[in-house]
C-alpha cells in the first residue's frame, strides 16, 4: 500500500533520526526537501488552525521535519513560519509558550532570508515578517522569552538587504508614540549586524533613530553619545563604497550638522577649554576639538562686540572688541599657516560656522554675524 505523504515523511524522519530535532548537526546527512513540501505545510496549517481541539503532536513533529529538511527553501520556510504564527490565536497557551512560538516563527524567517530567493510575492513576505516580528516583540516585552538579538548589542548572525524594510517598519511604528523597549534595540542591532555592508537602509533608519532620540534629551553629553552613533550610521548609509549613488539632502545634512554642533558646544562649554597651544595638533584637528575651540573663542569675543546694537556698549568698547576679534583672527591665522593646510582649513571652517550661526552658544545665537570681510580672507583657496 502506498504511504500517504504525511506517513512517508514521518517514516523518513524516523529512519534519519530527525524527529524532534530542528538544529542541524554538520556530521549528519540531511535528506533532500520533498518536492511537495509546500503542500505539506498547508496540511500542518490545517491542523494548527483547529483551535478547539488539543494540539496535534504529529502535526508539530511534521512541522519540525519540514523545517529540518527544507531550511533552504525560501517560500516553504515563509509559509511554515506563518503556520507557526497561527498557533498564537489559541487560548490554552501560556505566555512562555506564546513567546517560544513567536520566536520560533521569527527564527525560521531569519534563516529563510539567508536562502536563495525564488519568485515570490515580496509584499506578502514583508507583511508576514512584520506580523511575526511584532508578535515576538509583544510577548518579549510582556515578560516572555526573548532571543539574544532582542538585547542591546546582540546581532542577527548575518546581514540581509531587506532589513531596510524591517527597520523602516520598526522605526516608523516606534516614533508614533515612542513606546516599547525592544524596537530601538532591534533597529540598532540590525545596523550593527551589517557594519561591514555600507549603503543599507538599516543604517539610515538607525541614524534617524539616534538623531531623534538625541533631540528628546537636554543633556549635551548624552546627546553627543547618540549623535556619534547617528553620524557613524549615516556615514555607512551614504558611503561611496556601497556602489550606490546616494548623497545627503543639503537641508537634512545642514539640520543634522547643527544638532551635532549644538551638542558639541554644550559639552565643550561645560569643560575646561582646549589650550590654544594644542589647537593645531593633528589629533585635535581630526576629532573636531580644534574647530569647536576656535569657534568658542570667536563666540567669546564677538558677543560683547555686538552688544553695541542693544545700546549696552559704548563706541569705544565697540571698537575695542572689534580690534580684539581682528587680532584673534590674524594671530591664529599665522599659527594655522605654520601648522599646515589642515590647520588652515579648520580655522576657516570654524570662523565661517561661527559667523553663519551653527557654532554659536544660545546666548549669542541672535547676535548679528561678523561680516565676511572680517574672516573670509582666511579661506585657504584665497591663499593660492
Amino acid at each position: 500500500m502506498k504511504l500517504s505523504f504525511r506517513a512517508g515523511l514521518f517514516a523518513l524522519a524516523i529512519t534519519t533520526g530527525l524527529v524532534g530535532k530542528t538544529a542541524a548537526d554538520e556530521s549528519e546527512q540531511i535528506p533532500p526537501c520533498p518536492e511537495n513540501a509546500l503542500a505539506h505545510v498547508n496540511t500542518v496549517r490545517s491542523y494548527f488552525e483547529k483551535k478547539d481541539e488539543p494540539l496535534n503532536e504529529a502535526a508539530v513533529a511534521d512541522a519540525n521535519i519540514i523545517e529540518r529538511l527544507c531550511s533552504d527553501q525560501f517560500i516553504t520556510m515563509y509559509e511554515l513560519a506563518d503556520t507557526w504564527y497561527q498557533l498564537l490565536s489559541r487560548t490554552d497557551l501560556t505566555l512562555e509558550q506564546q513567546g517560544q512560538i513567536a520566536n520560533r516563527a521569527l527564527n525560521i524567517l531569519l534563516n529563510a532570508d539567508k536562502a536563495e530567493r525564488a519568485p515570490h510575492n515580496y509584499d506578502a513576505a514583508r507583511e508576514t515578517r512584520k506580523r511575526i516580528m511584532s508578535a515576538a516583540i509583544v510577548y518579549a516585552e510582556a515578560g516572555g522569552p526573548r532571543e539574544s538579538y532582542f538585547n542591546e548589542g546582540g546581532t542577527f548572525g548575518s546581514c540581509e538587504n531587506h532589513w531596510g524594510n524591517v527597520t523602516q517598519t520598526l522605526w516608523y511604528d516606534y516614533k508614533k508614540d515612542w513606546s516599547g523597549e525592544i524596537p530601538p534595540i532591534l533597529i540598532a542591532n540590525a545596523s550593527l549586524s551589517c557594519k561591514d555592508k555600507p549603503g543599507l537602509y538599516a543604517h539610515r533608519y538607525f541614524g534617524e533613530l539616534r538623531s531623534e532620540q538625541a533631540a528628546r534629551l537636554d543633556d549635551p553629553a548624552a546627546q553627543l553619545v547618540l549623535l556619534k552613533d547617528a553620524e557613524a550610521a549615516f556615514n555607512l548609509y551614504y558611503s561611496s563604497d556601497s556602489g550606490e549613488m546616494r548623497s545627503w539632502d543639503d537641508s537634512v545634512k545642514s539640520e543634522f550638522d547643527k544638532q551635532y554642533d549644538a551638542a558639541r558646544l554644550g559639552v565643550a562649554t561645560d569643560q575646561p577649554p582646549l589650550p590654544q597651544s594644542e589647537w593645531f595638533l593633528p589629533e585635535n584637528i581630526e576629532n573636531g576639538n580644534t574647530r569647536i575651540a576656535i569657534a568658542l573663542k570667536a563666540n567669546e569675543l564677538w558677543g560683547p562686540h555686538y552688544s553695541l546694537a542693544n545700546d549696552i556698549a559704548t563706541e569705544a568698547e565697540f571698537k575695542a572688541q572689534l580690534t580684539a576679534y581682528n587680532s584673534f583672527v590674524s594671530s591664529t591665522f599665522k599659527e594655522a599657516k605654520a601648522a599646515g593646510p589642515a590647520a588652515q582649513t579648520v580655522l576657516y571652517e570654524a570662523l565661517r560656522d561661527h559667523a553663519n550661526g551653527p557654532l554659536r552658544t544660545p546666548e549669542t545665537a541672535d547676535y548679528k554675524f561678523p561680516t565676511d570681510a572680517l574672516w573670509s580672507w582666511t579661506d585657504p583657496a584665497k591663499q593660492q
